[in-house]
């Protein structure tokens, strides 16, 4: 695993800054359910999303326009259970199991090859409190006839640390190879924000990564400096609308507004488009969705514009529980 493959793996799958997409919400402790993350309404059983190149046209195309498909299966909780995604010749591409523990948390992930073999997997450790102390990766090998010959090959181990309050304060993953291990040490203020992220390698420092938060907890701006190429990376400041989606992403060099992303939503939270603005010049959207929905407010098709002129198409089928 390279240097940079392990950061990145690190800060997507640890207990990283907050996500700016929506406002934080007040209650830290409450988790989301992916149903929640991604906005959709109602007890979804089963989710089949299909995206077809539209060539310009509004209305879907037959089967060899396809360019994915992805199915995903929930438990009557609101968790994903399963998640399948096949390619433009309907090739899995990836396939991923959960297994949840009575508090909702994917204690074990599996990751599939294509012959439906558990390439990879992940197992989450609890301390008697049910706060995560140990996330494991492994990786399973196979003989060309498809024999298992190694069954848990240690890719990489994440060890965390708590204060009394129950907060992340740090996170060590661990490799066979000493020069990917690092450490994440976190800092909060007296309202539980996480404040302030360390990036270690080998005990020096590579990234430190500022939050700032509105009254009400929602993140207000993040900033961060890169200590490997000596460069601080622009800060970003976000504002949301009453629903608590972002609208606009500020970004600063030092104190001079540079660019703009401003994003607009239709009434179910869905995104319309998405513009930019880089000093006095505007850029035509990037985006364009126009959404059909079912009653349940979840929309079953979509079609994303470029230029003017459709790009994709994407048709959801949405089975619900009883």
């Amino acid at each position: 695993m390279k240097r940079s493959q392990a950061l990145s793996i690190i800060l997507l799958v640890s207990l990283s800054l907050a996500s700016c997409s929506e406002k934080e919400t007040k209650n830290k402790d409450k988790r989301k359910t992916y149903l929640e993350l991604f906005n959709l309404k109602g007890k979804v059983q089963s989710l089949k999303t299909t995206t077809y190149f539209a060539d310009g046209k509004e209305e879907a195309q037959d089967s060899t326009f396809i360019r994915k498909i992805e199915l995903q299966k929930f438990n009557e909780k609101g968790e994903l259970i399963s998640s399948k995604s096949y390619g433009d010749k309907k090739m899995l591409t990836d396939s991923v199991a959960f297994q949840y523990d009575d508090n909702g948390t994917a204690f074990e992930v599996f990751f599939y090859d294509q012959e439906g073999r558990v390439k990879t997997s992940s197992i989450l450790r609890k301390n008697k409190e049910g706060l995560t102390t140990e996330n494991a990766y492994f990786c399973h090998k196979y003989s060309e006839d498809g024999t298992l010959t190694i069954d848990t090959v240690m890719m990489y181990q994440m060890d965390y640390k708590f204060n009394d309050k129950g907060q992340a304060i740090e996170a060590v993953i661990t490799t066979e190879n000493p020069y990917n291990s690092m450490k994440q040490v976190f800092e909060y203020d007296d309202k539980g924000n996480k404040i302030k992220e360390l990036v270690y390698h080998s005990d020096t420092i590579d990234f430190e990564g500022i939050n700032k938060y509105y009254a009400d907890g929602t993140l207000q701006e993040t900033a961060t400096f890169d200590y490997k190429d000596g460069k601080k990376v622009p800060r970003e400041v976000y504002k949301y609308n009453e629903q608590g989606k972002e609208v606009e992403k500020l970004r600063y060099k030092a104190d001079t507004l540079y660019s703009k992303v401003v994003t607009d939503y239709d009434k179910y939270g869905n995104v319309l488009s998405i513009k930019h603005v880089e000093g006095k010049r505007i850029h035509k959207p990037i985006t364009y969705d126009k959404y059909e929905y079912d009653s349940q407010g979840n929309w079953i098709k979509r079609i994303y514009y470029e230029k003017g002129k459709a790009s994709d198409i994407t048709i959801r089928e949405i089975k619900y529980f009883d």
